[in-house]
């Protein structure tokens, strides 16, 4: 459907409800938000134009390159630069947070062809099964860290994803520290194998025994460093050769550079 969008010649947005581009319907739902990254050229209709007769279709991108989805302009691509793949999921999962669908499920659906994920649509699956196919093929290819990155609930197929896009922050916060190197990470029989940097002792006294750091990325400040990652529970192991944990939520924190051994490799465990 994006290729569809990005092949023609102009896309036409007929407004129903609001007098402006943010302000109607069209800018809530899931299914636009393709027809405004991928078309070359579009042009507005306002709800209230009189006579369609003889109107001239002569939009270019250049005319709409300072329009945002709403957010400012230091968080978030130009419309008119973007290139459709799986390195764009944090900042369309961000965005999807603010839209919605008449299923569910197409919350999820709608984005396969606009980071060109190659999965299947599935009859009668629900959100939560496509939404945990889609995390699993955008961290399996683009291995982004700042996709494991996210509050709230977790999915019910594996805790180190998300239950939905709300869980995804639009602040930023962490916008200079992600410059660490791709995730080394793959998925058998519902878990996930990742090369992961735990940390030890550096949570909060009162925390269980059984939890540990695990560092994503980090960013110096002169003679400090700030740790981002999360928290993990260590699970009994059974059958898996490697250790198995849970993951508990987000976690960040700041403590001298020298503490850090930036050199680290990590060793493979597995989350459930």
């Amino acid at each position: 459907m994006f290729q569809w969008y990005r092949g023609a010649y102009i896309c036409v947005i007929h407004l129903t409800t609001g007098p402006t581009l943010w302000e109607d319907e069209w800018a809530t739902r899931g299914w636009t938000l393709q027809e405004y990254f991928a078309a070359r050229r579009f042009k507005v209709i306002m709800a209230h134009e009189p006579d369609l007769t003889g109107f001239k279709f002569d939009a270019f991108r250049m005319e709409y390159q300072n329009l945002w989805l709403r957010t400012p302009p230091d968080k978030f691509e130009k419309w008119r630069k973007y290139e459709h793949d799986v390195d764009q999921a944090y900042s369309l999962f961000v965005q999807m947070s603010k839209r919605k669908t008449t299923k569910a499920v197409d919350k999820a659906y709608c984005l396969f062809s606009a980071l060109k994920v190659n999965i299947p649509v599935q009859d009668g699956e629900d959100f939560d099964t496509a939404f945990y196919r889609l995390q699993v093929e955008c961290l399996t290819h683009s291995k982004n860290p700042r996709l494991l990155f996210w509050d709230g609930a977790s999915s019910p197929y594996n805790s180190m994803l998300a239950h939905d896009f709300s869980g995804f922050p639009d602040d930023d916060r962490w916008v200079g520290a992600w410059c660490s190197p791709r995730l080394d990470v793959n998925f058998a029989s519902g878990a996930m194998r990742i090369r992961a940097h735990l940390i030890p002792g550096v949570i909060s006294p009162s925390s269980p025994q059984s939890h540990i750091f695990m560092l994503l990325t980090y960013t110096t400040e002169v003679d400090v460093i700030k740790v981002v990652g999360v928290v993990l529970e260590r699970l009994p192991r059974f059958k898996s050769p490697y250790p198995t944990y849970r993951r508990v939520g987000p976690y960040s924190y700041k403590c001298a550079r020298s503490y850090l051994d930036e050199n680290a490799e990590g060793e493979w465990i597995e989350i459930e």
